[in-house]
């Protein structure tokens, strides 16, 4: 009894990363005195070793400067935003 009980629990804790993600939007307005429709990215680290990035949306603004991203995560995560060149 003791290992059925311990089967299901590890099988829920498994698949509950894909069943507690969410969707993360993301949206802002950019200066544009400053930018010129650039893309906006946002990344998070894919290896805290390497500091390899991930990308998880891109967007491009708008000719007012608004612009929107929209992306799922599956745990609270850190998110770096890149405007054109700049982070």
């Amino acid at each position: 009894m003791n290992l059925l009980k311990t089967i299901s629990l590890f099988t829920f804790l498994s698949v509950a990363g894909n069943i507690f993600s969410q969707n993360v939007t993301i949206y802002g307005k950019l200066d544009k005195s400053y930018w010129d429709n650039p893309n906006v990215i946002a990344y998070t680290y894919d290896d805290y070793m390497s500091y390899s990035l991930k990308k998880l949306a891109v967007s491009q603004s708008d000719k007012i400067g608004m612009f929107s991203l929209n992306f799922e995560v599956k745990t609270t995560t850190l998110v770096l935003l890149r405007i054109d060149n700049a982070e």
